[in-house]
C-alpha cells in the first residue's frame, strides 16, 4: 500500500533466510540464491511495516543514524533475518564526518545479529580517506586480486571472499556453443556520461579519445573494420538519446565504416537466431560479452568488460592513455599498455593478432585466474550461496 512517499505493509515476510537489497532491480541476484527463502527490500520506497516491533526499532535507529539506514536496520531487526545481500552499487556511501561509512556498514554496526554481503559488479577502485573496518560486511569479489588489493585501495569490509563475476557466470550458462570470429577488432565503449564526450573531457575522457585516435589510425592503415560494443544501458537514460550520441561519437572519431552491437537486443544483435529470446532483465542482454567472444582481439581502457573477457580466455589489449596509474589494467602483461606511443601501440596490436590462441592461453592463464575465479557457468551462484550459508 502506498501512502504519499511511503510504502506500507502490515505483515512481516515468512522468516526469510536472506534479504536482497534492491532485488527488484537485480533479479539475477535473487535467482542466484535459488534454494534459499528470499525477500527483497527497496531502500528508496521508504518502507514501513505497520507493526509495533518495526515502529519501535525504526524510532530507535532513527536516533542513531540516517533514515535510509534506520529503515533497513529496523526491517532486518524486526523480521529477525540474519543475512542481507546487495550488489555493491547499492552499498552506497553515506555522508561522513571523521570516518567513511556505507549503508551496509552502518546497518551491520547497528544490528549485530545480521551478516551483510556486498557482491562485486564492476572493477570498482573506490578510495576512501581512511579505512574503517565494517563489522560483519563481507565483500564477494571477482578473484584473489581483489582480496589482496582492495583493502589497500581503501575498501573497508571485514572480509574478502573471491567468488567470480556473477554477470559473466550468467552469460556462460547461455552463450552459444559455436562462436565464430566475425570481427577482427572489438572496441569496448566507455561512453557512460558527459565526461566521455564533448569539449570538456576529464582525464579519462581525453585518454579514451586518444586511444580511439590510435585505433582509427591503425584500422585505416590495415583495412580493419572495427566492431564497437556499445554500452548496454544507454537506452535507459530518458534525458538524451544515448544510443545515437554513442554511435555518432564513434562514427566521427573511429570512422564511418564502424560496426556496432545493438544494445537493445540479446547478444548485441550479432546472433539473429537468438534474438527471439527475451532478456530476464535489462542487464541480461550480453552484447558486449558476445562481441568480445566473436572478435579476434578486444581493445579498450581498463573496464569490467575487459576483466571478464580475459577470464573467458579472449585476447585483449587494455590501454591507459592517462597519467593516472589507477586506470592501468590491474595485472600487467602482454595484454596491457600504459601511455604508449602510436608505434608501440601498433606493434603490440600486431603481436597479439598474430599470437596463436594456444600461446595466449599459456601466457595469460595465471593472470586471468588471479583476477577472476574460473567459472564454467553456474559456479558463481553456488559459491555465493555457500558463503552465505557458512554464516549460520
Amino acid at each position: 500500500m502506498r501512502l504519499f512517499r511511503y510504502q506500507l505493509s502490515f505483515a512481516y515476510p515468512d522468516r526469510p533466510d536472506v534479504v536482497v537489497l534492491e532485488g527488484q532491480d537485480r533479479p539475477y541476484l535473487v535467482r542466484a540464491l535459488d534454494g534459499l527463502k528470499v525477500t527483497t527490500y527497496r531502500s528508496r520506497d521508504r518502507s514501513i511495516v505497520v507493526r509495533p516491533r518495526f515502529l519501535f526499532w525504526l524510532l530507535w535507529y532513527a536516533l542513531k543514524s540516517e533514515r535510509i539506514v534506520a529503515s533497513l536496520a529496523a526491517y532486518l531487526r524486526s523480521t529477525k533475518v540474519s543475512r542481507a545481500i546487495a550488489m555493491d552499487i547499492y552499498d552506497i556511501d553515506l555522508p561522513s564526518g571523521n570516518r567513511p561509512r556505507t549503508l551496509l556498514g552502518e546497518v551491520a554496526r547497528l544490528v549485530p545479529s545480521v551478516n551483510c554481503y556486498s557482491v562485486q559488479i564492476g572493477e570498482d577502485f573506490k578510495r576512501r580517506p581512511t579505512a574503517t573496518e565494517h563489522r560483519r560486511v563481507t565483500y564477494l569479489c571477482f578473484g584473489q586480486w581483489g582480496a589482496d588489493h582492495y583493502p589497500e585501495l581503501g575498501r573497508s569490509e571485514h572480509r574478502f571472499v573471491p567468488v567470480g563475476s556473477l554477470m559473466n557466470s550468467l552469460y556462460l550458462e547461455i552463450r552459444p556453443k559455436s562462436r565464430p570470429k566475425n570481427a577482427e577488432i572489438c572496441v569496448i565503449s566507455k561512453l557512460k556520461s558527459s565526461a566521455w564526450w564533448g569539449d570538456n573531457l576529464d582525464a579519462r575522457g581525453n585518454g579514451y579519445k586518444q586511444l580511439i585516435c590510435y585505433l582509427r589510425r591503425y584500422c585505416d592503415a590495415y583495412g580493419v573494420i572495427p566492431l564497437v560494443a556499445v554500452t548496454n544501458d544507454r537506452d535507459q537514460n530518458t534525458n538524451i538519446d544515448g544510443v545515437k550520441l554513442e554511435r555518432d561519437y564513434f562514427l566521427q572519431n573511429l570512422g564511418q565504416r564502424t560496426r556496432f552491437t545493438n544494445c537493445r537486443q540479446v547478444f548485441g544483435g550479432l546472433l539473429p537466431s537468438e534474438e527471439s529470446r527475451t532478456p530476464l532483465s535489462v542487464q541480461e542482454r550480453f552484447g558486449t560479452y558476445y562481441a568480445s567472444d566473436t572478435s579476434e582481439l578486444t581493445i579498450g581502457m581498463t573496464s569490467t568488460a575487459l576483466w571478464e573477457a580475459l577470464a573467458r580466455g579472449n585476447k585483449l589489449l587494455a590501454v591507459n592513455m592517462t597519467n593516472e596509474p589507477r586506470f592501468d589494467f590491474p595485472v600487467h602483461g602482454v595484454w596491457s599498455l600504459c601511455r604508449p606511443t602510436y608505434g608501440e601501440f601498433e606493434r603490440r596490436v600486431n603481436e597479439l593478432r598474430s599470437m596463436s590462441q594456444a600461446n595466449w592461453n599459456l601466457v595469460s592463464q595465471t593472470a586471468r585466474e588471479y583476477l577472476i575465479v574460473p567459472d564454467t557457468g553456474g559456479d558463481v551462484p553456488r559459491r555465493i550461496r555457500e558463503t552465505l550459508m557458512l554464516s549460520d
